[in-house]
C-alpha cells in the first residue's frame, strides 16, 4: 500500500507567476514614494506658512512701535534715524526688519519690511500725518 504521490503540473494553474508579483512589487513601491514625496512637500509649505505669519506678526508689531511713538513723542519723531535696521527680531533667528520713513509735503510713509532667508517678505505700508 505504499502510494508515491506524484506531482502533476497542470496548463492552468491558479498561482501567482514571478512576473506578476515583480509587477505588484513595483507598483506598490512607486505609490508609496509618492505618497513620501507628498507628505515632504506638505510639511515644507507649512514650515514656510509659519514663517510667513511670524514675519507678518513682526512686521505689525513694529507698525506698532511707529504708531506708538508719533502718539507719544509727536508727528516729527518719525524718520529714518529712529528705527535702525534688526537682525534676528525680538530673539528670532534669521528674521531681519527694516523700517524706511519717506518724507512729503503733507504726510510721511512708513514702509516696514521683515525678512527670513526660507520665505518671502512681508512689507507692511502707512501712510501718517500731522494731526
Amino acid at each position: 500500500m505504499n502510494r508515491k504521490k506524484e506531482f502533476c503540473f497542470a496548463k492552468n494553474q491558479s498561482g501567482q507567476t514571478l512576473i506578476e508579483l515583480i509587477l505588484v512589487i513595483l507598483f506598490l513601491s512607486v505609490a508609496i514614494l509618492s505618497a513620501m514625496a507628498m507628505m515632504s512637500n506638505s510639511l515644507t509649505g507649512g514650515v514656510k506658512t509659519e514663517l510667513l505669519s511670524k514675519a507678518t506678526d513682526l512686521a505689525n508689531e513694529k507698525m506698532e512701535q511707529v504708531l506708538t511713538g508719533k502718539n507719544s513723542k509727536g508727528y516729527d519723531s518719525i524718520s529714518n534715524n529712529n528705527y535702525a535696521d534688526e537682525q534676528d527680531v525680538n530673539g528670532l533667528s534669521g528674521f531681519s526688519s527694516s523700517v524706511l520713513v519717506t518724507t512729503y509735503d503733507t504726510y510721511k510713509e512708513v514702509e516696514i519690511t521683515v525678512n527670513h532667508p526660507e520665505t518671502n517678505s512681508v512689507t507692511l505700508t502707512a501712510f501718517l500725518t500731522n494731526y
